[in-house]
């Protein structure tokens, strides 16, 4: 009876446990430069996350083991670790784990990052206000919007692709 062999080699696994790494601590980067803190404008330190989650409730997380995974120091997050991030960031684990495209991957930053501009008050009044808004009144808000962008040094207008 012929002898059946495992389908991953040693090697094989150890190249898809590096790859894994290197995909968690790629996408883990792009949250953190993404994603801004709104109580500084700045982007989030280490010592913020970890103190936000241990204050949610959540798996504790020290500020070394964020620094450690976002390095590759770490190349082993355990998924309790991996799942306070994805909770505090506001994705759902599988971020982290699924097979995405560099594109798909990019989309999803661009969306969270979108999202964070929207929660200020200001942007969101203007948004809910302007959404029953026939063609022609939307065009005339974008236009006040172009000149007010202009008046404060910001180009005129910025497309949504942009972002």
């Amino acid at each position: 009876m012929p002898r059946q062999t495992d389908p991953l080699s040693p090697d094989d696994g150890d190249r898809v446990g590096r790859d894994l790494a290197a995909q968690v601590r790629r996408r883990l980067n792009a949250l953190f430069e993404s994603r801004l803190d709104p109580d500084t404008g700045e982007p989030y330190t280490h010592a913020k996350v970890s103190r936000v989650i241990a204050e949610s409730g959540w798996r504790k997380v020290s500020p070394s083991t964020i620094g450690q995974t976002r390095s590759g120091e770490n190349d082993n997050p355990t998924i309790k670790t991996l799942d306070s991030l994805a909770r505090f960031f506001r994705v759902n684990i599988n971020y982290f784990l699924d097979e995405k495209t560099a594109e798909q991957e990019q989309e999803v930053v661009q969306g969270l990052a979108l999202l964070d501009r929207f929660k200020s008050e200001g942007v969101r009044s203007i948004a809910f206000r302007a959404k029953d808004l026939s063609p022609d009144g939307l065009r005339v808000i974008e236009a006040v919007l172009d000149q007010v962008r202009k008046a404060e040094g910001l180009e005129a207008r910025k497309d949504d692709n942009d972002i």
